[in-house]
């Protein structure tokens, strides 16, 4: 409510909140008919309701900010002004990392030497982050995207998807959106993290599907999609059968070559410390 820009609408999504976060979402929109508030009927995930949200909207750029999240007071002037005036269909801007404590971080993104192609080989790499939320996006492109079911990594789904469609792409390398790391939120829930790991996967196979269905050759994403699908492929406990359909859509993931450039790091993460953990339970045992 404090931005400099003034002429936008402000779209709440209450995803079956268990606290009093409806009620102060329906008094923030009786107080300003900027403000739309949507209560869904059921808990849908955050992808559905960034969906939900973009077929109430009647403009024609989007910012999406997460709940816990906030934008720099300047952020929709400048992103806004930027894109009309250089016709940019999707602006990246920079951000800060906020932590509980009240510190926060510059988040370090590469946006040198950016068209198509490499935007999306950044964003596979995660130096340019996948987030959508540090993005002005346009309407008419997000409307032929497809949202993904699954909440964990759905901003790559969404993001590569509409990196494809767009022509002109925008960089603003100014820190604007504040992300709040907060440790109890159910991105940092254990076994949320480990469910999460499934949906991971599922939504990487769609990432596969439209990458192989858009490109002829997904040699120009490598080396940074076979250090991806190696990356989810080894984490500890995710279905053996996703990772199996995971490495079927993509098996060159699998080659010699990279298995052989992945062992350090399978070694460090996976073998060591169970290595040591067996010793110390061996040192224990006989003392």
């Amino acid at each position: 409510m404090s931005q400099t820009f003034t002429d936008f609408e402000c779209i709440l999504i209450n995803d079956c909140s268990l606290d009093n976060s409806g009620n102060i979402c329906d008094k923030y929109s009786e107080n300003d008919n900027r403000i739309k508030v949507i209560h869904n009927l059921k808990n849908i995930g955050s992808s559905l309701s960034r969906n939900t949200g973009l077929k109430y909207s009647s403009c024609n750029y989007i910012i999406f900010v997460d709940s816990d999240d906030w934008i720099e007071p300047n952020t929709l002037e400048l992103v806004i002004n930027m894109a009309i005036t250089e016709n940019f269909d999707i602006i990246v801007f920079g951000c800060y990392k906020n932590y509980e404590d009240g510190t926060n971080n510059i988040i370090q993104q590469d946006f040198n030497h950016v068209d198509n192609i490499n935007f999306i080989k950044k964003i596979i790499k995660n130096s340019i982050k996948a987030y959508l939320c540090n993005k002005l996006l346009k309407k008419d492109i997000l409307m032929n995207i497809n949202f993904p079911i699954h909440s964990r990594s759905e901003d790559y789904a969404i993001i590569i998807q509409y990196i494809y469609l767009a022509n002109k792409i925008g960089f603003l390398n100014l820190p604007l959106y504040h992300y709040y790391y907060n440790s109890l939120s159910l991105s940092n829930n254990k076994e949320r993290k480990i469910l999460g790991q499934n949906e991971e996967i599922q939504n990487w196979c769609f990432i596969l599907n439209f990458l192989k269905s858009k490109y002829t050759n997904l040699n120009i994403f490598e080396p940074e999609l076979s250090n991806r699908i190696n990356n989810i492929y080894y984490t500890k406990h995710s279905d053996k059968l996703l990772k199996k359909k995971l490495i079927q859509l993509y098996p060159e993931s699998r080659s010699f070559l990279q298995t052989i450039k992945y062992l350090p790091k399978l070694i460090i993460k996976r073998i060591l410390p169970n290595k040591i953990f067996i010793l110390i339970k061996n040192i224990r045992r006989h003392t």
